[in-house]
């Protein structure tokens, strides 16, 4: 295995997490929110069921892989991050 494949894998990541965090950018505050108490306080911080009530939330990585997927699918310019 070359050495420089560690750098593609590095400048791919890079990649992805720029992607995925312009994405992250452009979300509404509402799918952002977070169940509290009164106090401010997260309600559930110790919450281990598996069936959660939460919607699925993607890491900026994740995000950044998906929207290039999109885009390469759609025949679209690749995203810039």
């Amino acid at each position: 295995m070359p050495a420089y494949n560690g750098n593609a894998i590095a400048v791919a990541t890079i990649w992805l997490v720029g992607v995925g965090g312009l994405t992250d950018t452009s979300l509404s505050a509402s799918s952002l929110s977070v169940k509290t108490d009164d106090d401010g306080l997260d309600a559930d911080p110790l919450q281990f069921s598996t069936h959660s009530q939460q919607p699925y939330s993607l890491s900026c990585k994740g995000r950044g892989f998906l929207r290039i997927l999109a885009s390469v699918i759609q025949q679209m310019p690749l995203p810039m991050g």
